[in-house]
């Protein structure tokens, strides 16, 4: 599953100074903020954290309000990693926020929190959800509906999954068209449903490019085959991707365990 780029840190430092910067402050307040700032050059976050939470204390204008507000849960998120916190501040942004710019930043982050490192996947849903509510559509809206719909399988939401899933399909010439097969089997595959399952992935196969993408479906079509009881299927599928699979171990694993099974079959 997809991961969200990260912000890279050596572009953090100069958009902290740019919004920080950007507002009046009274001469403690700026004093305050420069200490901040000083501590995140040294790599110092946690104490850069420390006293932009002080700072929060003090009577502010909501505009600063906001973005010291923002600038914790980017400290908190990518470089203190301490993502429960980042969530916190990111929700302060979105609730207090009146800008639909901010809102959205804010909202994108909150998903991939709780998609990428909580597996909060009920919390996920809902970030995504909004997302993808917005009028007119927002620039990533495919992504978002993409990501809605992963949520809804790690959710055991498995009918809203294969409805957005096939929603997507729709659109042959989209980024996410030849994941919808993929990923429509994986629900069957948690379903038990196996022949379902295979018969995506056989569609899936024929359009997926990237090898590794092609590994992993056919690991799993070999397991859906084991299940189906047929061996020499699910034999001749593991073989082919003993050496590409990157868990060599694991597949050689299968292949022991089918040929015993076979063999107990003779008897």
């Amino acid at each position: 599953m997809d991961k969200e780029e990260k912000i890279p840190k050596r572009i953090f430092l100069p958009v902290i100074l740019l919004l920080i910067t950007s507002c009046d402050f009274t001469p403690r307040l700026s004093k305050d903020v420069l200490a901040a700032q000083e501590y995140i050059q040294e790599h110092e976050y946690e104490k850069a954290a420390s006293r932009y939470e002080a700072i929060l204390k003090e009577s502010l204008t909501p505009e600063i309000r906001l973005k010291i507000n923002y600038q914790l849960a980017e400290l908190y998120s990518t470089y203190i990693n301490n993502q429960p916190k980042a969530l916190y501040y990111y929700t302060q942004v979105k609730n207090e926020a009146d800008d639909p710019l901010w809102v959205v930043k804010s909202e994108e982050k909150m998903g991939e929190i709780n998609f990428s490192y909580l597996g909060n996947f009920d919390a996920a849903i809902n970030s995504y959800l909004r997302l993808t509510q917005f009028e007119p559509r927002l620039d990533r809206y495919d992504f978002y509906r993409y990501r809605l719909g992963i949520s809804y399988i790690n959710a055991g939401k498995y009918p809203e999954a294969i409805d957005i899933f096939e929603k997507i399909q729709k659109d042959v010439n989209g980024e996410y068209y030849a994941k919808t097969y993929y990923f429509i089997g994986m629900v069957y595959f948690q379903q038990r449903e196996w022949a379902k399952a295979i018969a995506f992935w056989r569609e899936y196969l024929k359009i997926e490019k990237r090898l590794d993408q092609i590994v992993n479906a056919k690991f799993f079509m070999a397991n859906a085959y084991e299940m189906l009881e047929e061996l020499k299927i699910a034999y001749d599928i593991y073989y082919s991707i003993l050496s590409t699979y990157p868990y060599p171990e694991v597949i050689q694993s299968r292949l022991n365990s089918i040929y015993q099974r076979r063999l107990a079959r003779k008897r």
